[in-house]
């Protein structure tokens, strides 16, 4: 059971992430005193799930946490002690919870937090969780060679991915040669008819973007040719506006719906972004869902 919320729609945090937490922490509970958040875990001492350091005692709020991207720092992770006070907090702010004005969207997290991983006592599964984030860190920047098992460990998580997408083997052999080390032969590379066929692979792969803009008003926006790493909370982020209710990604087809509780709020959004808009290297389309 995970016992860490996701909220969004939180006002820009200060520079100092701890200012931030009180703020916070301050709207969750007056009676808070600043400064109380600072006195966190320490992964050094070992994990006791019957001594956890809470740094709000009301909830029994054990962490807040954070994304580091700026594209993200309207929101934040909660981890509590347990799920009781976890559904407790939930049911008190659920739909109520305002910091400076904003209206904060909460949900439970789709994973565990670090915080929850230590005290449950899981340092395995925490050790992995670490050494996985570092090696994406090393991949992203492009300026480190990833070792033979790490990048093996990256490779078998792709292969499962593509085959979920229905993807024959030879399919996903050639879309993942491109991902191997420096120095590795690249079968399909290597001639003109390997090209050829790489090439066919990624023209079959592309996905098709449906025309949208003469489709009558509706509550709910059909948004195409999403970025292939965007995630849930980056486009809860470009979305967020009076009457929003979810986004629903879909990551297959590089797409997503997003839905509000009227046309007219989803019209505005609409005359806010246009009908095309720049989202990381892609030219996302912005539309009206059909009826």
């Amino acid at each position: 059971m995970v016992n860490t919320l996701y909220l969004s729609n939180l006002p820009p945090r200060p520079d100092s992430f701890n200012k931030f937490k009180d703020i916070l922490l301050s709207t969750i509970n007056p009676s808070y005193r600043a400064g109380d958040s600072d006195s966190r875990f320490s992964l050094k001492d070992a994990p006791n799930k019957d001594r956890v350091p809470c740094i709000d005692d009301s909830y029994q709020i054990v962490e807040i946490s954070r994304y580091r991207s700026r594209k993200l720092k309207r929101s934040c992770f909660i981890t509590f002690k347990d799920t009781e006070n976890r559904d407790r907090f939930i049911k008190d702010f659920k739909d109520k919870l305002k910091v400076r004005g904003r209206k904060v969207q909460i949900e439970v997290a789709k994973h565990e937090s670090y915080a929850e991983l230590y005290f449950n006592g899981e340092l395995e599964q925490l050790k992995r969780e670490v050494q996985a984030k570092k090696v994406n860190k090393e991949v992203s920047k492009g300026n480190a060679i990833v070792p033979a098992t790490k990048l093996n460990r990256r490779l078998r998580r792709a292969r499962s991915k593509l085959r979920k997408k229905n993807l024959d083997e030879e399919t996903i052999r050639r879309l993942l040669d491109g991902q191997k080390r420096p120095g590795q032969a690249k079968s399909s590379g290597n001639t003109a008819e390997g090209k050829g066929k790489t090439n066919d692979v990624k023209k079959a792969s592309a996905k098709k973007v449906v025309e949208i803009i003469s489709n009558p008003p509706h509550n709910i926006l059909l948004v195409q040719n999403l970025p292939k790493d965007i995630t849930q909370g980056e486009l809860e982020e470009l979305f967020q506006s009076s009457g929003f209710k979810e986004v629903r990604l879909v990551g297959v087809r590089n797409l997503c719906f997003v839905e509000y509780n009227s046309s007219e709020n989803a019209t505005n959004v609409i005359n806010r972004l246009g009908h095309e808009y720049s989202l990381k290297d892609s030219i996302i389309k912005i539309g009206y869902a059909k009826k």
